[in-house]
């Protein structure tokens, strides 16, 4: 007996996993030009394709940037973004590859700068879940429609 892909038997189904998250460790410089090591953590959400977030560990809560999934793949071979976001490729002292990712807001900015291999890694998880150029099908229209009008 031959069953449709989607029409497994109950047991052997399990949830498609639809958020990628990876810590990444980061070399950054503040507002005051002070060298800084973190942790940050990289996000994205397939029922936000178009988006990714760099999340930084604060108190009480950790306090996140949300920005185009396509400036962050772009940035790992051309420098891209304008405005608050720039990210470019680049090589730190040591001659590794690097992706450099400057934040501005109205109270200064801060540079990072992360593995390219880390950076590539999570960006192929994204892409397992929502391949460039398919986000538009894994919106839920009618949700967003909904939440707007709530507001």
């Amino acid at each position: 007996m031959t069953r449709p892909l989607g029409d497994r038997p109950a047991s052997s189904q399990q949830p498609i996993a639809s958020v990628v998250r990876r810590v990444v460790s980061v070399f950054c410089l503040d507002r005051l030009g002070q060298e800084h090591d973190l942790e940050i953590e990289l996000g994205f959400d397939a029922r936000d394709p178009y988006a990714v977030t760099v999340a930084f560990p604060t108190e009480p809560t950790a306090v996140a940037w949300s920005f185009a999934r396509s400036l962050l793949s772009r940035g790992v071979t051309d420098p891209t973004g304008y405005g608050d976001v720039l990210v470019w490729p680049s090589l730190d002292g040591e001659g590794s590859a690097v992706v450099g990712i400057r934040l501005s807001s109205p109270d200064g900015q801060l540079i990072l700068e992360a593995r390219a291999s880390q950076v590539y890694s999570f960006l192929s998880a994204t892409v397992a879940l929502v391949p460039f150029g398919a986000e538009s099908g894994h919106l839920d229209i009618d949700a967003l429609v909904s939440q707007l009008l709530d507001r």
